[in-house]
């Protein structure tokens, strides 16, 4: 019997008590006795924890988990279940501090707790300043301008250009459709030679191209001047009815991201939305349909937005008023 090993009185009778003591062991192997004393696996907490998140979200393999035991760095602890592996739990306010820890563990039917998962807090990112769009290329003018120029044309490789802006050495705005890229304005009588015609496109998200000025020449002299011959007094021209107004679809409240409408005016190019605070928005009319976006800022209920189209001869519509409505 040499090649025995007896355990030494000592530690068989240290064993004997310690399974006494713990009458849910009896009867077990060793391998048994180990796999039921062997902790669950630490909960995995989805995401990142910063000073200012609410909610704290994760998981866990053990199946036989029940509540999840979460520990603030004040001792604060909350209890929630756990529901097919999953959990989450409200995180009170003014509790996180960036670089402390909340400790997180699952337990199950018998208080058999897993191991922990410790969360560091981490400090909120600031938010970077947003890099402006950079500007789509200025349109090019097709040929000169002088002052007996009567018409203005252009083109873009603004690809998303709907509406061209034109400026006048008055300050006078005169408005566009664009048309594949290319664009055509009338030119008002009384043109002075040295002034600046400013020409830029716009998108339907009403971002603006940069600008190309345009410096009106002094009509040529080379040509024989024929005497005009003097014009008899015509009676006031009656101006043109206008359009009528276009119909919006659908109502507008709060929540509205969107305002669309149709026009029966079949010369329309662009639509007028005019915002309660008079910010005023453009938008191209296609098959006598249009669609602008409503800046959630400008929306109050009870507000007015005034709706208008417009044709290529700048003759505006009646107006259409829209009144916003409470967001339900």
């Amino acid at each position: 019997m040499k090649n025995k090993k007896y355990l030494k009185p000592a530690v068989a009778i240290a064993m004997a008590l310690s399974l006494a003591a713990s009458p849910t062991y009896l009867g077990m192997t060793s391998s048994e006795v180990s796999a039921a004393t062997k902790q669950a696996s630490a909960p995995v907490i989805s995401g990142e924890v910063f000073e200012d998140s609410s909610v704290l979200s994760g998981s866990t393999t053990d199946k036989s988990a029940t509540t999840v035991i979460v520990t603030f760095s004040n001792e604060i602890q909350r209890f929630v279940g756990v529901v097919n592996g999953k959990f989450s739990v409200n995180i009170p306010p003014g509790i996180l501090v960036a670089g402390n820890k909340i400790s997180v563990r699952t337990a199950n039917n018998n208080y058999k707790e897993s191991l922990t998962t410790d969360v560091i807090i981490k400090a909120t990112p600031k938010n970077e300043p947003v890099t402006p769009a950079t500007p789509a290329l200025a349109p090019q003018i097709a040929g000169n301008v002088d002052t007996s120029s009567t018409v203005l044309s252009g083109v873009t490789t603004d690809v998303l250009a709907i509406t061209a802006i034109v400026t006048f050495p008055n300050g006078d705005v005169h408005m566009v459709g664009v048309q594949n890229g290319k664009f055509s304005v009338n030119l008002p009588a009384g043109l002075v030679a040295g002034g600046k015609i400013s020409v830029k496109t716009a998108n339907h998200k009403f971002e603006e191209s940069i600008a190309t000025d345009v410096i009106i020449q002094a009509a040529s002299n080379n040509q024989p001047v024929t005497p005009v011959t003097p014009v008899t007094p015509v009676k006031p021209v009656t101006p043109a009815t206008p359009a009528l107004a276009p119909q919006i679809v659908g109502n507008v409240d709060t929540s509205s991201t969107i305002l669309s409408g149709v026009t029966t005016d079949v010369l329309a190019i662009t639509a007028i939305v005019t915002f309660p605070n008079g910010d005023v928005h453009m938008v191209g009319v296609q098959n006598g349909k249009f669609s602008a976006n409503l800046p959630a800022s400008l929306l109050v209920a009870g507000g007015k937005i005034s709706v208008k189209t417009a044709n290529h001869k700048f003759e505006e519509s009646i107006a259409t008023d829209v009144i916003i409505q409470a967001a339900k």
